[in-house]
């Protein structure tokens, strides 16, 4: 990752960094009435078609972010008037639509202020019909979440005697952070009755700080 220092940024900056700390996020959703709820935010960026725009570009400008077509790869939205007619053509389930990524700098950034505790850091992933995928910082960290897979009262219920770990070296914990390694634990599940009460008390562990959102 570069060696940049962090930008200096504002709350509103900040939004759409943590919006993209994890995953890469496709423009039609900032569009969206109800964004906050489709992107799982505290709040919405609150900013009209325009200014919206406006944001993005500055935040490209500044190296934070890239827009992107396809998000993986493809053509690269550039300036004001490549974001404007990106935003005007997004729409849901668009494979040539355009998306947006941390840059490396946009990392480093986010992390400046968001303060990340990665060893808490968890993804599941799952590329096989009933199957699980945990990545986490370490053995220890991934048996805890799998754990939190059998009490969460979900669909899925994961069987341990399927379990097969795999230590990473490196470990991609995302798509722009690297870190010297981490631990993989696959496992077969089956479907269950859901217990939705169960469910609703099932939290995700913090891993981050939102505290600078506030306000």
């Amino acid at each position: 990752m570069s060696s940049a220092p962090p930008a200096v940024i504002d709350k509103d900056d900040l939004w759409f960094l943590e919006v993209v700390a994890e995953f890469g996020t496709p423009l039609y959703m900032l569009l969206l009435p109800d964004v906050a709820v489709a992107l799982n935010m505290r709040r919405s960026h609150g900013l009209s078609p325009e200014a919206l725009c406006e944001k993005l570009a500055s935040l490209c400008e500044r190296d934070l972010i890239q827009i992107r077509q396809s998000v993986d790869g493809g053509q690269v939205a550039r300036t004001r008037e490549d974001i404007a007619r990106a935003l005007a053509g997004s729409k849901p389930r668009d494979p040539e639509g355009f998306g947006f990524l941390l840059t490396a700098r946009g990392g480093i950034t986010w992390e400046h202020y968001a303060r990340p505790d990665w060893s808490r850091y968890v993804s599941y992933d799952g590329f096989e019909p009933q199957e699980g995928i945990i990545n986490a910082s370490s053995r220890e960290a991934a048996e805890a979440a799998f754990q939190r897979c059998m009490d969460d009262g979900g669909t899925e219920q994961p069987l341990p005697e399927s379990k097969q770990g795999e230590v990473l070296v490196p470990w991609r914990a995302t798509y722009w952070k690297e870190l010297p390694s981490g631990y993989r634990l696959r496992y077969a599940w089956v479907k269950r009755r859901a217990d939705v009460l169960r469910t609703i008390t099932s939290v995700r562990q913090p891993w981050f700080s939102k505290l600078v959102l506030d306000g």
